[in-house]
């Protein structure tokens, strides 16, 4: 039972000495101001009414205290006004923890009449809970499995897996469902984000939430696309960084010389692991091959008589790599010299790994101890910060548009699907765009007006 504050809105002992405030009117009669207290005190200064025109004000009863003061109308109304207002502030400030207030004994007196209220918020909170957490790990498995159908890559189903699966999970201790979040629910996710992600960390989450409310709405699981209606922010377009021909030759020199240093001092082990980064360096340069698509190449796709090497690249597509002379000796070097070496450090049972370049234990190597090792001859090599194995990939490209290459060629060697994706090379590549710019301008070939005067 709600219990209210006690409000006093009149003073009883002189209302006990007055007589009657109003005389009672027949049935049927038009209603005057005087049948009941009116609130609205601008009326009473404009001496207007909502009853008959012409009727007259109601006077109190003459007696001890004699007509009714002015202003007992406006009185009474702002402590009535005062009451609701704090029952409302009240209400809004329930869930809201504690505040520092002026007025701590009000507070204290509406915070028993509203423990009842606060209790029912907390259970409709539970029970939207349960029903919000029903769905979302079935709904969670059957879009993987449309992804997995696809015959999406481990590293696309892990990625989609981790974004969506943290985004239920906040919206679960929130207490919301998320076949239907509220708009300001998901402006508040993006700005946790952006906090805590770089920009294309979050668009890559954003890109995978977005493509799991697609496919609850195409399947009936959910009403619509809450994220259709939400501006996401869009990624600089920044261009690639890429390596001058003569930064290449110092990383190639700085691999020789490594080589040389484990010849003259160093274990058998040493030789192998130099012969192998060499053969890494320059297959990557050559075919513009991706890490991931390195260190994944195995001896069955490598045909080194005619310089190619069948790789499986993004979205499952395979392509051929084209390697030249000097990719070539690196990798006959390495598999004649250096690669049953690694191979007889191996110590686990079952068949030899089928993978082209091998770690120290005779494994197969993987991207992260590719990219380590393509770091650290960037730094002995003295490179920018910044120089990442993709920047050979990068470097590939647009060394290839610098010599004179076609676009579509470029697109074909470096596996893109979309030719716009190449066509950020263009940019990048100066020297093409000069030459571009001298055949293509009528007045780039002629000679400068400083040239001419003597």
């Amino acid at each position: 039972m709600l219990r209210l504050p006690e409000v006093r809105l009149h003073d009883e002992s002189r209302a006990a000495r007055r007589g009657p405030r109003c005389r009672r009117r027949s049935r049927g009669a038009p209603r005057g101001r005087g049948d009941l207290p009116y609130l609205r005190s601008r009326h009473r200064a404009a001496g207007g009414g909502d009853g008959a025109p012409g009727a007259a004000p109601c006077r109190r009863t003459a007696g001890p205290g004699g007509d009714r003061p002015a202003g007992t109308t406006v009185r009474w109304r702002a402590r009535w006004l005062e009451v609701r207002d704090a029952w409302r502030l009240a209400i809004r400030r329930t869930d809201r923890g504690p505040r520092h207030s002026d007025d701590e004994g009000r507070k204290g007196r509406l915070r028993t009449c509203l423990e009842p209220t606060r209790r029912r918020r907390i259970r409709r909170r539970q029970r939207r809970s349960v029903t919000a957490t029903a769905t979302p790990p079935a709904a969670l498995d059957r879009f993987l499995g449309t992804l997995a159908a696809r015959d999406a890559s481990e590293h696309t189903q892990r990625a989609y897996r981790t974004a969506v699966g943290t985004y239920l999970a906040w919206l679960h201790e929130r207490g919301v469902d998320w076949r239907a979040p509220a708009r300001a629910d998901l402006r508040a996710y993006l700005a946790r984000l952006t906090t805590i992600n770089a920009r294309s960390s979050v668009a890559q989450r954003l890109a995978a939430i977005r493509a799991f409310h697609r496919f609850a709405a195409r399947d009936g699981l959910a009403p619509g696309d809450p994220w259709g209606a939400i501006a996401t922010p869009r990624l600089p377009r920044r261009l690639p960084r890429v390596l001058e021909v003569d930064q290449v030759d110092r990383l190639m020199a700085a691999i020789d010389e490594e080589l040389v240093h484990a010849e003259d001092g160093g274990t058998e082990v040493a030789v192998a692991l130099a012969l192998r980064d060499r053969a890494v360096i320059e297959t990557a340069y050559a075919a513009g091959l991706r890490i991931s698509e390195l260190a994944a190449a195995d001896l069955g796709s490598l045909d080194l008589r005619r310089g190619e090497v069948r790789v499986l690249g993004k979205g499952r597509k395979e392509r051929i790599g084209l390697l030249g002379g000097p990719a070539r000796s690196a990798l006959a070097a390495y598999l004649d010299e250096a690669r049953g070496v690694l191979l007889a450090q191996r110590r686990g049972s079952g068949p030899d790994p089928a993978e082209i370049f091998l770690n120290h234990r005779g494994e197969a190597i993987g991207v992260r101890g590719l990219r380590l090792r393509i770091d650290r001859l960037c730094r002995i090599a003295g490179l920018p910060e910044g120089v990442s194995p993709h920047t050979l990939r990068h470097s590939f490209a647009t060394h290839l548009l610098d010599g004179g290459a076609d676009l579509r060629v470029v697109q074909e060697l470096l596996g893109h699907e979309s030719l716009a994706t190449t066509q950020v090379y263009t940019h990048v590549s100066p020297a093409r765009l000069r030459s571009a710019y001298r055949a293509a301008h009528p007045r780039a070939a002629r000679e400068a007006v400083s040239d001419l005067l003597p």
